[in-house]
């Protein structure tokens, strides 16, 4: 059973022959009261100081769990947003290299079509020089040709003697088709020019 400081204070005990002082034991009395009092106070004090202790304890470990579950979730969003950008990155690098395989092929292809075109324009351009030879030759030896005939005929109005100028006429017209064919032109039934190369 409790006792309060109250009832030390009010206690009472019966007198005997030859028993204690009855002014000490009431001033004793008095000072336990006082004391149980202080350490009843105390006692209050300390469970309410350790109310609050518990109570402030209570929302440190709730703060700590909020602060753990909020790290756990940061922790987790940033590793899928690395893992996400990974991703995008390394996407964007193969994207990248075979735009880049692409674009090199292309130029590759370019640079085969434009050499097999350079080709053509250089057998051309010796095909040209070598038939354009030939037409100047040919010509060259038309003048000849006309040359010599119109000497002959100079020499046969002074002798009076006629010469046999077909055959000069026929060498220059046979000189005349070589030059022709040798350009790739021919000449067609109605006498005109055709050449031999068709778009």
């Amino acid at each position: 059973m409790k006792i309060t400081p109250l009832e030390i204070k009010k206690q009472e005990f019966k007198a005997k022959f030859r028993g204690f002082d009855k002014a000490e034991v009431m001033a004793f009395l008095e000072l336990v009261s006082v004391e149980a009092e202080e350490i009843v106070k105390e006692n209050i004090e300390m469970k309410e100081k350790l109310r609050a202790a518990n109570e402030k304890l209570s929302n440190y470990l709730k703060i700590e769990d909020a602060l753990h579950d909020t790290l756990l979730a940061t922790q987790e969003t940033a590793d899928q947003m690395r893992q996400s950008a990974d991703e995008k990155a390394n996407l964007i690098v193969r994207e990248a290299r075979i735009k880049a395989d692409r674009v090199v092929e292309s130029a590759f292809e370019k640079i085969s079509a434009l050499r097999k075109e350079m080709a053509a324009m250089r057998s051309q351009r010796a095909a040209f020089l070598v038939s354009f030879r030939s037409l100047l030759e040919s010509q060259l030896r038309l003048l000849e040709l006309m040359e010599r005939q119109a000497a002959q005929e100079e020499k046969s109005s002074e002798s009076g003697k006629p010469i046999e100028s077909g055959i000069v006429r026929q060498e220059s017209a046979e000189t005349g088709t070589r030059a022709l064919e040798d350009m790739g032109v021919s000449e067609g039934r109605d006498g005109r020019v055709e050449s031999g190369e068709q778009c």
